[in-house]
């Protein structure tokens, strides 16, 4: 094959591809998946499909790699080149996260790369499964054997239909010594002739759009502890984003009462107030550029520091607003590089951002306190990313558009005057919103002979 006749713009072709996930006796009884991918070059700029990088959690463990190059020789024989243990590398990208890379060996046009590993890993959470990517493929498939006391809710996404969708039942998948044997749910999925995903522009993020295999941990039975529920009702993860998930931070209104000026509190018009107070927060700290809180959310202790997450500064403008007493919700949503949250049901890690909804004289405003440059009204363009999740903790949380009252424009205007002894010209550009933000952020960033 020189070319692939389905998309002749295709660098490479994945032939095959399959991941299987089950419990693994050997290791523990903690969870494998073993993954195998063979592709063929087409073009040079295909080569970077030969480059592995696998990320890798905490205690999650990579093994069993292996890889083949092949290539034909001038003998029109099929020559092996195995990757060898010393070409592949481990890389501490902090104190959570690994990544192992290697890269396939004797790579030129035409050459078919075959490579396998395996993950292993003590936790809940099953990875997604894409079954599309930017190269075309002929075939992909994902199977998996899990234990009847995992309950999954396993969302397809994406526009491909399946080819192969099939559901089993082991009675006897394996045997857990004191326990005995347990029944496992046999899942097989596949999609044949994968066309590549075209990234365009403008898009959000292409997870959104991919087809990709999906699961939502539902629920889980202890042997001998009943059901512990994961995936819940919204009015149970109501609670549970209020005390665990904001780690009880929405009831500090007290002590950021004594924290706010009184000329700020002492305003008769509340959206005057309000904006006082969202400028007061937002001169008063500088955003550490995390989105999600890396341990619990402490926002005494971050107002004290002057630096904060999204969720310190967010939660401490909303305390704030709630202690002047202007009617104020908190917004869940997440980031234009992450796909949107489901709403099938509540998946709280879906979530990284954090907005504040403010009602003042009936009119609605959404408000982000992180950056300096942001005015009042306006949120990061990056928090935009479907509708929010309101949370009202009295009558219950819901979906909502977020709706921005600062539209974004940018004017040019220029006047010439066309005369015989010379022309001359006078150039206006006004912004506004998004790209008023830009620019001032731009400005910021040199001085003024750099400016100028």
């Amino acid at each position: 094959m020189t070319q692939y006749e389905n998309d002749t713009t295709a660098n490479a072709l994945v032939l095959y591809e399959h991941a299987n996930h089950y419990l693994d006796e050997k290791r523990d009884y903690n969870k494998t998946t073993d993954y195998y991918f063979r592709i063929k070059i087409l073009k040079k700029d295909g080569f970077n499909k030969a480059t592995i990088r696998i990320p890798s959690y905490g205690k999650e463990k990579v093994h069993h790699i292996k890889g083949i190059t092949y290539n034909i020789d001038h003998g029109d024989r099929i020559k092996k080149t195995h990757l060898i243990e010393k070409n592949i590398f481990t890389k501490n990208l902090n104190d959570k996260w690994k990544e192992i890379t290697f890269t396939m060996p004797a790579l030129k046009v035409g050459s078919v790369i075959e490579y396998v590993y395996s993950i292993t890993t003590p936790y809940s959470d099953m990875a997604d499964w894409l079954f599309q990517s930017n190269i075309p493929k002929i075939k992909s498939d994902f199977t998996a054997s899990i234990l009847g006391n995992w309950k999954y809710n396993i969302r397809v996404v994406g526009f491909l239909a399946l080819t192969t969708n099939q559901f089993n039942v082991d009675k006897n998948c394996v045997y857990i010594p004191g326990l005995g044997k347990g029944a496992c749910a046999l899942l097989a999925y596949g999609i044949e002739n994968i066309p590549a995903f075209k990234e365009e522009k403008y898009m959000l993020s292409a997870k959104n759009f991919k087809s990709r295999l999906t699961f939502d941990l539902e629920s889980y039975r202890h042997p001998s502890q009943g059901i512990e529920k994961y995936t819940k009702t919204w009015k149970d993860a109501d609670k549970r984003l209020k005390n665990i998930f904001l780690d009880k931070q929405t009831s500090k209104k007290n002590h950021f009462k004594k924290q706010l000026p009184k000329a700020i509190l002492n305003n008769d018009l509340d959206i005057n107030k309000a904006k006082a107070i969202y400028n007061f927060i937002k001169a008063h700290y500088t955003w550490n550029g995390h989105y999600w809180p890396s341990s619990k959310v402490r926002i005494k202790k971050a107002f004290a520091n002057k630096t904060g997450n999204i969720f310190d500064i967010n939660l401490s403008l909303y305390n704030a607003l709630k202690a002047a007493k202007i009617d104020a919700y908190l917004v869940l949503t997440s980031t234009r590089n992450r796909a949107m949250p489901t709403k099938l049901h509540p998946v709280i890690n879906e979530f990284n951002y954090l907005l504040v909804k403010a009602i003042i004289n009936n009119k609605e405003y959404y408000l982000d306190a992180s950056k300096k440059q942001l005015p009042f009204g306006l949120v990061q363009f990056q928090a935009l990313n479907g509708d929010g999740r309101v949370l009202n903790f009295k009558s219950g949380s819901f979906w909502e558009p977020i709706k921005i009252n600062n539209k974004a424009f940018k004017t040019i205007k220029i006047k010439v005057n066309l005369k015989e002894e010379g022309t001359t010209a006078n150039l206006k550009i006004s912004t506004k919103s998004y790209y008023a933000v830009n620019r001032r952020e731009d400005i910021q960033l040199k001085s003024e002979d750099e400016y100028i």
